[in-house]
């Protein structure tokens, strides 16, 4: 398992926000892919020209969708 699943993983529990970076690892898509879902609505804090994402709202939003 990749360090950045590891991270989500502990993040998740702990409701931190995350990277793209690691979402798309811990989800097995690519940040293009979530720059995509970024523009249809996923949840998301920007912090200056970064994102940030909690992996609880990502699998809550896929699943709604």
């Amino acid at each position: 398992m990749g360090q950045d699943k590891k991270d989500a993983q502990n993040y998740a529990s702990e409701e931190k926000y995350v990277t793209i970076r690691t979402i798309s690892e811990y989800f097995a898509i690519s940040q293009a892919f979530v720059r995509k879902m970024l523009k249809q609505g996923l949840p998301h804090l920007r912090a200056g020209i970064e994102y940030r994402l909690r992996v609880s709202e990502v699998e809550r939003w896929m699943k709604e969708k």
